[in-house]
C-alpha cells in the first residue's frame, strides 16, 4: 500500500527492519547457552521426576534448535541431551518423542564421526514399546552388529532387546535362546538391572505354560536377587508378577499385598507405563472375585493410560479386559466387541499371543451363547495358534471347554 507523505513523497507503509549479522550471532549464542543451562537442569534434577516434567517443555525447545543447526558443537550436545532425558522419556512413555531424537542423534553421530549404536538400541526399544515389532527387530538387530566389538555393554542389551521382541511376537523357542545369551552377556558387564530385566521376561515363559508353581519361584528368587543386589528399578514389576502368580493360585489375600507394593512403588517412581500394567493386573484380580465395579474403574485407569503413553499392547490388553467385563454383565454384544477390538489390534501388532487369546475369546462367547459355527471357527482358530506357539497344552484345552460348558 503507497500513501502520500508530508514531503511529497510516495513511500512505502510497510518498511522492512533489516537485523545486523551481529545481532543473528548474538541470538544464536543466547540460544546455545540455554541449551547448556537446560542440560545442566536435566542432569542436577534427573530423579526429581516433578521438576523434569516441569523443564520438559522447554527441553524440547532447545533440542528442537539444536536438531536446526549443524555444527559438531551442537551435534554433541543434541547427543547429550538424549543421553541424559531417555530414560525420563521412556518412563513417561514419550516412546515417538524418544523415536524422533534417537534419529536425529543417529545424524548427529554422523556428523562427528561416531558409533551410533547406542542410539539405534533405543530406536528399538521405544518401537518395541509402541508395538513397531518389525522395525524394533531390525534396530536390535542393527545394534548388536555395530556394538559388537566396540561397545559390549550396548551389545548385551541389544541383544536382550531382540529376544524381548522375539518374546512379544510369540517365537518363544528363539527368545529363550536369545535371552539366555543375553543374561551372559549382562552378568559379565554387571548390568543387573537388564540381567534382572532378562529373567523376568525368560521366566513370564511360564506363566504363559500356565506353570504357576515354577513361575511363582522365579520371581522369589529374582526378588531376592534385587534385594541383595540393591537393584530396585524393575521391583515394582517383579512385586506385580508374584502378585499375578499368586492369583492364578487363588490366594488372593497374598496376591493384593504384593499388588499394592507394586502399585507404591510405580507410583512412587512416577512411572506411568508400570503404574497401568499394576491398574490392569488389579482389575484381574477384582473381576475374579466378582467385583465388576472396582473391576472396570481400574480397567478404565490402565486403559487411559496405555492410549496416554503409546502402548498399543496395553490398550489390546484392556479391550480383552473390558471384553471380559461385559461378558460377566451379560452384555454379549458389548463383549463381541471388545474383543473384536482386542483381535484387530493384536493382529496389527504381529502379537501372536495375543491373537491367540482374542480367538480363544471369541469361540468361548460364541459357544455359550449358542452361536455354534461361529463359534467352533473360532476355537479352531485359536487351537491352532496356541499349537504354532508350542503352549497347546492338555491343561490348556480342559481349562477352554471348562469355560464353555462352566
Amino acid at each position: 500500500m503507497i500513501v502520500e507523505q508530508p514531503n511529497g513523497e510516495n513511500r512505502p507503509q510497510n518498511i522492512l527492519l533489516t537485523t545486523s549479522v551481529q545481532e543473528i550471532r548474538m541470538w544464536e549464542q543466547s540460544d546455545l547457552i540455554a541449551a547448556k543451562v537446560r542440560l545442566k537442569i536435566a542432569h542436577r534434577y534427573q530423579n526429581d521426576r516433578t521438576r523434569l516434567n516441569d523443564e520438559f517443555p522447554n527441553l524440547c525447545l532447545s533440542q528442537e534448535w539444536l536438531a536446526a543447526r549443524q555444527n559438531e558443537e551442537t551435534a554433541h550436545l543434541y547427543i547429550s541431551y538424549t543421553e541424559q532425558l531417555y530414560s525420563y522419556l521412556q518412563e513417561q512413555g514419550h516412546n515417538a518423542d524418544l523415536l524422533q531424537w534417537c534419529k536425529n542423534s543417529i545424524r548427529a553421530c554422523e556428523y562427528v564421526e561416531r558409533n551410533p549404536c547406542f542410539f539405534y538400541y533405543l530406536l528399538g526399544d521405544a518401537s518395541h514399546a509402541l508395538g513397531r515389532w518389525n522395525d524394533a527387530i531390525g534396530y536390535a538387530e542393527q545394534a548388536i552388529q555395530l556394538s559388537q566389538g566396540s561397545d559390549e555393554k550396548t551389545h548385551a542389551r541389544a541383544m536382550l532387546l531382540k529376544g524381548r521382541i522375539q518374546f512379544s511376537q510369540g517365537a518363544y523357542t528363539s527368545a529363550l535362546t536369545t535371552l539366555a545369551q543375553a543374561e551372559i552377556l549382562l552378568l559379565q558387564q554387571k548390568d543387573y538391572e537388564n540381567f534382572v530385566r532378562a529373567k523376568l521376561d525368560t521366566i513370564s515363559y511360564y506363566v504363559s505354560k500356565g506353570d504357576i508353581d515354577a513361575a511363582l519361584a522365579g520371581y522369589r528368587d529374582i526378588e531376592a536377587f534385587q534385594q541383595e543386589k540393591d537393584e530396585m528399578t524393575f521391583m515394582s514389576y517383579t512385586l506385580l508378577m508374584i502378585g499375578v502368580s499368586y492369583r492364578r493360585k487363588k490366594e488372593y489375600a497374598q496376591a493384593k499385598v504384593y499388588f499394592q507394593r507394586a502399585l507404591q512403588y510405580s507410583e512412587a517412581r512416577q512411572h506411568r507405563r508400570d503404574t497401568a500394567t499394576n491398574y490392569h493386573h488389579l482389575a484381574w484380580f477384582y473381576l475374579e472375585q466378582g467385583d465388576l465395579h472396582q473391576a472396570q474403574a481400574f480397567c478404565d485407569k490402565a486403559l487411559t493410560l496405555y492410549k496416554e503413553t503409546g502402548d498399543n499392547r496395553g490398550v489390546a490388553d484392556a479391550y480383552d479386559q473390558i471384553g471380559c467385563i461385559m461378558q460377566k454383565r451379560k452384555s454379549f454384544h458389548e463383549a463381541a466387541t471388545h474383543f473384536h477390538r482386542s483381535l484387530d489390534l493384536s493382529s496389527q501388532l504381529g502379537s501372536r499371543h495375543g491373537i491367540a487369546c482374542s480367538l480363544r475369546r471369541l469361540g468361548v462367547l460364541y459357544m455359550r451363547h449358542w452361536h455354534l459355527f461361529k463359534g467352533i471357527r473360532y476355537l479352531y482358530e485359536s487351537f491352532t495358534a496356541y499349537h504354532n506357539l508350542g503352549i497347546l497344552s492338555r491343561k490348556r484345552v480342559f481349562k477352554i471347554l471348562k469355560e464353555i460348558w462352566g
